[in-house]
């Protein structure tokens, strides 16, 4: 099943005895009903399942956060990181600090409330160590608007905190927006089309092959459990024609075949499994029925649509379908033998 925003806006029409032409069903529209039937039906309806399909994490490194003599407040420094901004619904799933083994530690979350309650000495010489903190005080982050304070000061001092959230779904746009990588000559591809971008324009990069990811930064190292670099957000270095030329070493992962869109778009519905494309499809038929004021096709349009998503869901979930092994606490009530000091299974 190919699955590009030509090939979907094809089955649409199919579907909904749709005309190929007229204003009302051009391809424009069509595609932005999709796109809100992708962001406002089907995301939700994968979201409710839990099933981590859009989890990611990014890693930030902070300084040496300068040091504070006790009762002075520290001023201009480097404590607050930005919720990214692809993260969808501007929400975290989880902070952690990164040891230097690669180990996560996760963060307590904290209200202000909590925060300015704790018994420590506020301003440390020697990082947590140093926070005169007592048996009963926690450490931990709290949201303030978009941004995430890691508290108390110097508590990541040098080390990776990593941010784990749900990554939001670029934009879908028409092929014709898009470029298809037809060759490749280190980091200067030649697309199968002339495209209007201009140097210093961010793109992005859709792997062909399902689930249309972004091909990965070979680029940039990836520590341990965390996401692979992504080729988004990048600028363009040259453009000539169809031929566009990327940063040195970040094309490495890209094939003849690949999409270059503007960043925040894509020609796919990205990390989507390929089962929940037909009811985005069904559900985008509903959206022109309804835009066309079909009343009484767009009754058994809606009625089909609900069989599928209730099947199409029932595929993606439990995506572990083999019984797991529970691990449970070192001190679980229950009997149970130990196995490799990981707990009681």
């Amino acid at each position: 099943m190919s699955d590009t925003t030509a090939d979907l806006i094809t089955k649409v029409k199919f579907r909904g005895t749709i005309p190929d032409s007229g204003v009302a069903y051009s391809d424009d529209v069509i595609v932005d009903l999709m796109d809100q039937t992708l962001q406002g039906f089907i995301i939700p309806e994968m979201e409710k399942i839990n099933e981590e399909f859009f989890l990611v994490t990014i890693d930030v490194q902070m300084d040496s956060q300068t040091v504070v003599q006790t009762g002075t407040v520290p001023v201009d420094v480097d404590n607050v990181i930005n919720i990214p901004p692809s993260a969808m619904g501007m929400r975290l799933r989880d902070v952690q600090i990164i040891g230097t083994d690669g180990t996560p530690f996760g963060l307590t979350r904290l209200t202000v409330s909590q925060a300015s309650a704790q018994p420590y000495s506020p301003y440390a010489l020697t990082g947590w160590a140093g926070m005169g903190m007592n048996a009963s005080a926690v450490g931990g982050f709290f949201i303030q608007g978009n941004q995430v304070q890691l508290f108390p000061y110097g508590l990541a001092r040098g080390k990776l905190v990593r941010l784990i959230f749900l990554r939001s779904i670029n934009e879908l746009i028409l092929t014709s927006s898009s470029g298809q990588v037809v060759s490749k000559l280190n980091d200067t591809l030649t697309l199968d089309k002339t495209v209007s971008w201009v140097i210093g324009n961010k793109v992005c990069v859709s792997s062909q092959y399902n689930p249309h990811d972004f091909v990965r930064d070979l680029s940039v190292p990836t520590p341990v459990y965390a996401s692979y670099p992504v080729l988004a957000n990048i600028p363009l270095v040259n453009v000539v024609g169809n031929v566009v030329t990327l940063p040195v070493g970040t094309c490495k992962a890209v094939e003849e075949g690949d999409w270059v869109a503007l960043d925040g778009q894509s020609v796919f519905a990205q990390t989507i499994p390929k089962e929940m494309l037909t009811p985005l499809i069904q559900k985008t038929v509903c959206a022109v029925l309804e835009a066309a004021g079909d009343v009484g096709g767009l009754q058994v349009a809606e009625l089909t649509y609900e069989r599928m998503i209730k099947l199409a869901i029932t595929a993606l979930s439990p995506r572990v379908i083999g019984k797991p092994v529970k691990i449970l606490p070192l001190n679980s009530p229950f009997k149970a033998a130990r196995g490799l000091k990981l707990g009681r299974f």
